[in-house]
């Protein structure tokens, strides 16, 4: 999420294994992903992820916390409200924020939340006590973005399913997904900062429904989070930069020759 870098984590065993029991196999060195010492890890995951006791262990011995959405049947018991700067522009949005017990005795964090776009009310839970209440709402809301980055893997690149049956050669496929995702991130930055050439139709189009999203907010006279104004790019690999890319191999063009075709895809024309 900090840099939209990807990598492999584990594999699932058999078609069904829930996700918990995949994060299980991992040691708590591995759950940090090579974070320094001292610093706080957090994962961001579906709310299938039900496991409290489990996330309140890593984090006790590792560093490691986490945040979902509350499931339905969850029966969590409320044990006390905390207090939240609600005047803070980052917390707007925020209904209430409360410490809340598991029926095998862990302490959760519960957020509940409204959309300032939608309405919608959403309930999330975290082990994670310290960030403000809106920090942790924007982080599940970028959560999405990891998972168009799974869409552009599968549409885009066209891998919808295993190379083979085996675990080794279905590591080797998650790892070489990884490397050509972060070596496309790569391209793009060496476009943008050597070359000049960024794909703005699409940067305008995100900026635009941004917009339309602060738009639905004013009509319905919910408060605008200042979290939401953070403008990034696109995730999503743009079908343009695949073709031309795919093209240029085909074709062997150098780069000085290939860098006009990229341009004019990108033209605004």
């Amino acid at each position: 999420m900090r840099n939209r870098t990807l990598h492999h984590l584990t594999l699932g065993k058999g078609k069904k294994e829930h996700d918990i029991h995949a994060l299980k196999r991992l040691s708590p060195k591995e759950l940090r992903q090579g974070a320094p010492d001292g610093r706080q890890v957090i994962y961001v995951w579906d709310k299938a992820c039900y496991d409290f006791r489990f996330w309140h262990n890593v984090k006790q011995s590792a560093g490691v916390y986490f945040i979902t959405l509350e499931k339905e049947k969850n029966a969590l018991q409320t044990m006390g409200v905390r207090s939240w700067d609600k005047t803070a522009s980052l917390n707007q949005g925020v209904l209430t924020d409360e410490l809340v017990g598991s029926s095998n005795g862990v302490m959760l964090r519960r957020i509940i939340c409204i959309a300032p776009d939608t309405g919608v009310q959403r309930v999330f839970l975290t082990t994670e006590m310290t960030l403000p209440p809106g920090i942790i709402t924007h982080l599940y809301h970028r959560r999405w973005r990891i998972e168009k980055i799974f869409d552009s893997l599968k549409n885009k690149l066209n891998e919808t399913k295993a190379w083979a049956t085996g675990s080794v050669a279905k590591t080797a496929q998650a790892h070489f997904l990884c490397l050509t995702h972060n070596l496309l991130r790569r391209l793009e930055q060496v476009l943008a900062a050597r070359e000049k050439i960024t794909n703005l139709p699409d940067e305008d189009r995100q900026a635009a429904r941004l917009e339309q999203q602060k738009q639905l907010a004013l009509n319905a006279g919910r408060p605008w989070p200042s979290t939401w104004n953070a403008f990034s790019k696109p995730v999503q690999y743009s079908v343009k930069l695949i073709r031309w890319l795919r093209s240029s191999i085909t074709l062997k063009l150098p780069w000085h020759a290939a860098l006009p075709r990229l341009r004019a895809l990108y033209s605004k024309l």
